[in-house]
């Protein structure tokens, strides 16, 4: 059977009517991923810049670290401290040394005792061996 011209033109303008909404459906899908990307670009933003925050605070912890690590190696290696500075009680293989971690004096287990701890700032609120004087 043949096509009739009516028939042609009918469909040419069903398929001109199915681009045409085609082409609005794309369009409207358009505006949904650029305002998608648009709100990814500004969560990445937010993400960038705390990363860089915590890198600082990184950076920051690491230094305070090395300085608390190197000023514990200082207070180990003393070796002219021979006596208590407390009860002045002379160090032997059984006396041993410690520091107070607030006021820095050489102690002996007696007047530093393992059980006298403190929640120093400086230790970040941990638990930290002081003298009994400081305690």
């Amino acid at each position: 059977r043949e096509t009739t011209t009516k028939e042609w033109e009918a469909k040419c303008k069903k398929l001109e009517q199915d681009k045409f909404d085609a082409c609005q459906d794309l369009e409207t899908d358009v505006g949904i991923l650029k305002k998608k990307v648009l709100d990814l670009s500004k969560e990445n933003d937010t993400f960038v810049g705390e990363l860089e925050r915590l890198n600082d605070e990184v950076s920051t912890l690491t230094e305070e670290r090395d300085s608390l690590a190197s000023d514990v190696a200082s207070l180990r290696n003393d070796p002219k401290e021979k006596k208590c500075s407390i009860c002045m009680a002379d160090f032997t293989t059984l006396r041993r040394k410690h520091h107070c971690r607030k006021c820095g004096k050489v102690a002996c287990d007696d007047c530093c005792p393992k059980a006298v701890f403190k929640h120093l700032p400086e230790f970040k609120g941990k638990p930290t061996r002081v003298c009994k004087k400081c305690g």
